[in-house]
């Protein structure tokens, strides 16, 4: 009432005096501030609290304000009214009162149509068909027009059924599960496909292709981008960042802690959880009685930098591991081959962009290299090294040992099973890329293990690209790698 007097005083008119109380918004603030608190979004919580208490303060001490404010809400509020009309409606009418009067339409039943009983006087000039004098009572006089009937009626039924289908297929074509490539990755990830004789004996191949597609990246301003951070699917599962991977069957209460990093190979990209090469590891781990629990921060299309990088942010948010293990090389070269700087920081270019080539699919971001240069084996392996350097200081700034293993491709090894899939994948002569990766690993740093041969005596086809492989070939990398890492788990395990 006090309020109400002062704007009378004040020569407010009573439309202004009706202007929603500065309550209501500040209730409903509050429930806005409940919902995001309640789904963890802090900040924006903060923002609107402190919006709605600045202009719920500001609204009591000046009326002037207050009865701007009111207007602009009575304004929102209006639009908001006719909005969520025109949706209902609208909904209302494609899912009640069309359907209805298509089958009235069908049926050549009338709704509106009154019973026999209930007809008036007027009901026979309607019915009239043959030409008669003008009607005294025109407004009895309801002349058919068929013509413009049937073309109303195709315009009415045609144009909301196909606005419905396509809305209905987009929908569809949206939520469905694809088996198209991840952004942002590297090796010849196919627009035809992988190819088909590494999976001649995985009738799961498309499904898992499905699951695959669904582990789409995102921009991050640090690492360029990251993988999931929860993901599930019938053969690919991601939980807190990390793929799931084997578990032993007797872990035990203090099992050792590994973390693995690297690129889509590491990830498993071909392969089920189950027989990634990181659950191969575990696998052989637990028959000679060392439990590991694994986390696989494999990321597709990562380098050595952006997984020294992850593992930083790692080792800043959760408690150390008992043993760090990398496993890369052929990204590393693939984009460090030219001069050029490491890949994480290729995001100088803003997030718009960098997202918008990810969404596209692109191989490589780009970077300051120029076109039309001689490879330099060289400058891949002075990068790459300094990766691998970086991390071993920042793991040993923590007191955990890593490996780093630089891992086989299809350049690294020279078969004649694997004729088909160069020629499948186009890849033309491969002699040059053959030759460099000789150059980089003679290069490498010593600190680097070097299992880029583990693949020769395996005279099967296993790679589906230029770098992926089934799950034949992961389990004989996880060969290789456990027998090189066996010693110090065993020495981990019992001290």
């Amino acid at each position: 009432m006090e309020r109400a007097q002062e704007w009378a005083e004040r020569g407010a008119s009573p439309a202004e005096r009706r202007q929603p109380s500065a309550w209501v918004g500040l209730g409903a603030a509050a429930v806005v501030v409940a919902f995001f608190a309640w789904r963890g979004f802090v900040v924006p919580a903060v923002v609107v609290a402190v919006l709605a208490v600045g202009l719920t303060v500001a609204r009591h001490r000046s009326p002037a304000f207050d009865r701007r404010a009111g207007r602009v809400l009575h304004a929102v509020s209006h639009w908001v009214g006719v909005v969520l009309t025109v949706v209902l409606l609208g909904m209302l009418t494609l899912l009640l009162i069309l359907p209805v009067w298509l089958v009235g339409r069908v049926l050549r039943w009338d709704a509106l149509q009154p019973a026999p009983s209930q007809r008036g006087q007027w009901d026979a000039h309607t019915v009239r068909r043959a030409p008669r004098k003008l009607d005294r009572r025109l407004f009895a006089l309801e002349p058919r027009r068929r013509g413009w009937t049937a073309v109303h009626g195709l315009v009415v039924v045609v144009v909301p059924v196909v606005l419905v289908a396509m809305v209905a297929w987009g929908a569809v074509v949206r939520l469905r599960p694809t088996a198209a490539t991840p952004p942002a990755t590297s090796g010849g990830l196919l627009a035809s496909g992988p190819y088909p004789g590494a999976f001649a004996d995985a009738p799961w191949q498309s499904d898992l292709q499905r699951d695959q597609g669904g582990t789409q990246a995102r921009y991050d301003a640090v690492l360029g981008w990251r993988g999931p951070t929860e993901y599930t699917s019938q053969y690919v599962n991601v939980h807190e960042g990390a793929r799931a991977s084997y578990v032993p069957a007797n872990l035990g209460a203090d099992p050792l802690e590994v973390w693995f990093f690297g690129g889509s190979t590491m990830f498993g990209y071909g392969q089920r959880d189950d027989h990634t090469i990181v659950s191969g590891i575990v696998e052989r781990a637990e028959a000679d009685g060392i439990p590991i629990d694994a986390r696989n921060f494999g990321v597709v299309a990562y380098t050595n930098w952006q997984e020294a990088e992850w593992l930083t942010e790692l080792l800043t948010t959760r408690p150390p591991p008992d043993l760090i293990v990398f496993y890369d090389g052929k990204n590393d070269v693939g984009n460090y081959v030219y001069p050029g700087q490491p890949q994480h920081l290729w995001t100088q270019f803003g997030s718009e962009v960098q997202q918008a080539l990810i969404d596209a699919g692109a191989r490589f971001l780009p970077d300051d290299r120029p076109v039309n240069q001689v490879p330099s084996p060289e400058n891949a392996a002075r990068i790459y090294n300094q990766g691998v350097q970086f991390s071993h200081r920042i793991a040993g700034s923590y007191g955990v040992p890593i490996v780093t293993y630089f891992q086989p491709n299809l350049y690294t090894r020279d078969l004649p099973v694997d004729d088909d899939v160069i020629t499948y994948a186009n890849l033309g002569d491969v002699s040059d890329d053959r030759a460099l990766y000789d150059q980089v690993r003679a290069l490498l740093d010593p600190a680097v293990h070097d299992v880029a041969d583990c693949l020769d005596a395996l005279d099967a086809e296993v790679y589906w690209d230029d770098v992926h492989h089934n799950e034949r070939g992961a389990d004989a990398i996880a060969g290789c790698v456990y027998d090189d890492l066996a010693p110090q788990l065993r020495e981990l395990a019992t001290g």
